[in-house]
């Protein structure tokens, strides 16, 4: 059992804010934080599910929960699922 001493031997993980971000969205399908450029990414279908039509995109969200880019990436067809890598080159 903790003891809340913050050693680690069983305390309860540290509290955390889940903000609510309006906006910048069509079709929300999926999200990845990436903790090393603090970032969430936001996959956003934009169409029919699985159509190739090329009307999808990626939205970048602060850890403020405002949208940094809301077409970060674009042109995607049905983007699902979403990861990220530790690559500065994606670091803006």
């Amino acid at each position: 059992m903790g003891d809340g001493d913050g050693d680690g031997d069983g305390d309860a993980p540290a509290p955390f804010t889940i903000e609510l971000v309006s906006g910048g969205f069509a079709q929300p399908e999926s999200a990845h934080f990436n903790a090393a450029t603090v970032t969430w990414f936001v996959s956003n279908v934009a169409g029919e599910s699985g159509d190739p039509d090329g009307v999808g995109w990626i939205t970048r969200v602060g850890r403020d929960a405002t949208i940094i880019d809301e077409q970060w990436v674009s042109g995607l067809d049905s983007p699902a699922g979403v990861t990220s890598d530790d690559n500065p080159a994606v670091r803006r």
